[in-house]
């Protein structure tokens, strides 16, 4: 493989777990089948329920085994690929590119649960990519579009908008994109780092980031 930032972001992006789960769905499907027509050889009805209990768990048992493989060889992968862009970030082409794509979208209704703030916080979740691009000479902008109506509150839809590449966008912010510079962003703009990440610890050291207050 080419070591080419564009070309090792695409085949870390490509999904290749649905065709092969389909796959084995099938094949699996295919083996019970034929199971079932070996244990009952004169039915024309096909009730799978009907199989021997023994003979379905070992179908399941096999699936599981070969599902729980392939998944491994999967994220070893993921893992690999993750690990060569972070190698060759730094020789990433950043050139702005002629043409503006949405790179990411947001529903302010993901976070409902923030009541009034919900569209702060849709929108709060693009402001640290979209200052990331703009340190490295892109030009970023966040849209609003899409309102949508409850009986009490109104939800916007935000993307960001930028003359970049998808991998482009991922190279800037591996390399200026870090816990602690998103977590001074989200101080900057009034917004919960927590709401984005409950399960960030909540340390005296993240929080002196957040609320700027270095503990002694």
């Amino acid at each position: 493989m080419e070591l080419c930032y564009p070309k090792i972001y695409a085949q870390c992006k490509r999904n290749i777990t649905q065709v092969a789960v389909e796959e084995m769905f099938t094949r699996y499907n295919a083996l019970a089948l034929q199971a079932y027509k070996d244990h009952f050889p004169r039915r024309k009805k096909v009730v799978m329920q009907d199989l021997p209990k023994e003979i379905l768990d070992d179908l399941k048992q096999r699936f599981e085994k070969e599902y729980s493989a392939f998944m491994v060889r999967v994220d070893k992968r993921k893992q690999l690929l993750n690990r060569l862009l972070d190698q060759i970030v730094a020789s990433a082409d950043m050139t702005p590119q002629s043409e503006f794509v949405t790179l990411q979208v947001v529903s302010g209704g993901e976070y409902h649960t923030q009541g009034y703030g919900a569209n702060t916080y849709a929108r709060g979740k693009l402001l640290f990519p979209q200052a990331v691009l703009i340190s490295f000479g892109f030009e970023a902008r966040i849209e609003q579009f899409n309102p949508h109506k409850t009986s009490t509150m109104e939800f916007w839809d935000f993307k960001l908008v930028a003359n970049c590449a998808d991998w482009q966008c991922d190279a800037a912010l591996r390399m200026k994109g870090t816990l602690e510079a998103w977590l001074v962003s989200c101080g900057r703009h009034n917004v919960n780092p927590w709401v984005y990440a409950p399960m960030l610890s909540e340390t005296a050291e993240y929080e002196a980031l957040v609320y700027g207050k270095r503990q002694a």
